[in-house]
């Protein structure tokens, strides 16, 4: 089971591009506690204490701030293009009693007969599970025996035993009954993140996707030649395939043009609209909604 580690959290109550980018040059990073039934609680924590925390593999954090002490789960980590220095932080509150949907490294245990004794390669696909567990039981990581497959032989997702208290998501055969109905009525699957995590290449060829979303992760390597290659085989298949991609996490008049380039269909991000910083700014936004989504979501990604 995971550790909890226990971090520390200042209030911050002034927002905006540059005072996140104060914050940082001072060793620290901006966060945002979230829960359901809860304001967001805006918070800045230390840098280097929370990517110790991390580098140790930390999911649940006994977060103490200036409203008290909550336990809370890393949501999300945004970090900088060249992936060494956090970016912001989204933890979410949680219950003990409350389930969590999260990713657990798929970590594969033993050599297959296949590999020793009949010449064959081993391939590994999907390094990561999508799991439903309460907080107290979520995993580490999840061992996957493959000693007993032969040559041509595949282990599937539903044949895979979960931990205790562990609920494995994500079977494609599950997943198409759930979405039956909606497709059937018209409405259109999107798959997120695409290029990381649990999204792979077996949901494209499995369920009818109508959307690729290319991760975010990605679109942020743009200036490196090996991750231009792989977001162009991305987007070709796309094409074979017939979907409409869409990139996340554009942030630059160069990352938006290369992607022109590719064909990539749409594109969202800062460089087409900031974020809404408060309530106030979301509602002027939502009244203006047509304007603003022409602005976020643009088609052919290209200079402004």
């Amino acid at each position: 089971m995971v550790q909890t580690f226990k971090l520390e959290a200042k209030a911050r109550d002034t927002f905006g591009s540059r005072i996140s980018v104060r914050l940082r040059r001072g060793g620290s990073v901006p966060c945002v506690m979230l829960h359901k039934k809860a304001k967001p609680v805006h918070l800045a924590i230390d840098a280097r204490a929370f990517e110790k925390a991390i580098t140790k593999g930390a999911r649940l954090i006994d977060l103490a701030h200036p409203g008290g002490t909550d336990k809370v789960f890393i949501k999300e980590v945004q970090w900088d293009h060249l992936g060494e220095k956090v970016l912001h932080i989204d933890f979410t509150k949680v219950a003990m009693d409350e389930l969590l949907t999260l990713d657990v490294d798929c970590v594969l245990k033993g050599k297959p007969i296949g590999v020793i004794e009949e010449g064959a390669s081993l391939d590994h696909f999907i390094k990561v599970l999508k799991v439903q567990c309460l907080p107290s039981a979520i995993p580490d990581k999840i061992e996957v025996d493959v000693a007993h497959l032969k040559k041509d032989e595949s282990l599937k997702l539903k044949e895979i035993k979960a931990p205790a208290g562990v609920k494995l998501l994500g079977d494609p055969e599950t997943v198409k009954s759930l979405f039956a109905p909606f497709v059937e009525h018209g409405f259109k699957l999107a798959l997120d993140d695409f290029g990381s995590g649990y999204s792979s290449f077996q949901y494209l060829a499995d369920l009818p996707v109508s959307f690729l979303k290319i991760d975010g992760r990605l679109i942020q390597r743009l200036h490196e030649s090996r991750i231009r290659a792989i977001v162009r085989g991305i987007q070709n298949t796309a094409r074979e395939l017939g979907l409409i991609t869409l990139a996340e996490y554009v942030e630059q008049e160069r990352q938006a043009n290369i992607l022109r380039e590719m064909g990539v269909n749409w594109a969202q991000g800062h460089y087409f609209s900031k974020a809404a910083m408060d309530e106030k700014e979301a509602g002027q936004r939502r009244s203006m909604s047509v304007n603003w989504a022409q602005g976020y979501y643009y088609r052919r990604p290209g200079p402004r």
